[in-house]
């Protein structure tokens, strides 16, 4: 866990997102506070990462960060998903995001 950890305070984008699943899927030694995976995911998203970038919207729509400061505006998510789309390779990932676009439209964040 400490080295995930470590590379993913260095930058490391694929570290980034798998320290916040981490996190957030409870994995032994993972720190408890859900708003550590909004920020790593968030850093990922950055760079890039489009596993971070529909992990991120998708955890924002269904309130799982509710309590803690979004970074990301709802623009911003819009912005996230478009570019999603066009980086998107598989019929299921595309469904996916017409999914988070449609409930992104009634967040109310």
């Amino acid at each position: 866990m400490q080295e995930v950890r470590i590379s993913a305070d260095k930058g490391y984008q694929q570290a980034q997102f798998v320290f916040g699943a981490f996190i957030n899927n409870q994995r032994p030694f993972a720190p408890t506070d859900i708003c550590l995976v909004e920020q790593y995911w968030l850093k990922s998203v950055q760079a890039g990462r489009q596993a971070a970038r529909l992990s991120y919207v998708r955890h924002v729509v269904k309130g799982k960060f509710s309590g803690c400061k979004i970074q990301a505006t709802t623009a911003d998510m819009r912005g996230l998903l478009d570019t999603a789309a066009k980086d998107s390779p598989g019929y299921y990932e595309r469904l996916l995001i017409e999914d988070l676009t449609e409930q992104l439209k009634i967040y109310k964040g």
